[in-house]
């Protein structure tokens, strides 16, 4: 008849001690409940032992709660697209800075523009599509990306004649 191992085995009394200060604790819940409790548990990461902790109170809150985390990575997306988007300029007045966002600012730029004459360094060829700057996330806004490049008028080849093509009809 073979010894079960535990019965042989002779535990240290570190171990002792430790068992004794550390008890199990164990509940008989249903299936369900322990899959909802282990799913919000790894949202929170969180092991059981810390959720056990801080239902007593034991526990310094380590992770900030979802809302507030949820809050801080909404504010860094929008100061990075407010960076890359925005147009500055100082007030006048006070020198604090103001943002082009109203229809009527952004009229009113447009309008000194053209009359200083703005424009392109080279201009596009005409009757191209304009490209449009990518959408902002979160991995993508750190910098502005450069405009693609241009491609001379003397050197056209069939891509640009069939768009061109497909325009004039």
């Amino acid at each position: 008849m073979a010894k079960s191992r535990t019965s042989t085995t002779k535990k240290r009394p570190s171990r002792i001690k430790y068992e004794t200060s550390h008890p199990t604790v164990s509940a008989r819940i249903p299936i369900e409940i322990k899959e909802k409790i282990l799913a919000n548990l790894k949202t929170l990461d969180m092991s059981m032992a810390d959720a056990f902790k801080k239902l007593a109170g034991e526990l310094e809150e380590k992770a900030k709660p979802i809302e507030l985390m949820k809050k801080a990575e909404y504010k860094a997306g929008y100061s990075a697209a407010k960076n890359y988007y925005a147009v500055p300029y100082p007030c006048s007045k006070c020198e604090q800075t103001i943002f082009i966002n109203t229809p009527e600012e952004k009229e009113a730029a447009s309008k000194l523009m053209t009359e200083a004459g703005w424009g392109h360094e080279t201009c596009p060829e005409p009757n191209l599509p304009r490209p449009t700057p990518p959408k902002p996330t979160p991995s993508s806004i750190t910098l502005p990306k450069p405009d693609p490049p241009v491609v001379p008028l003397h050197r056209s080849n069939d891509s640009q004649d069939k768009i061109l093509r497909f325009i004039k009809e």
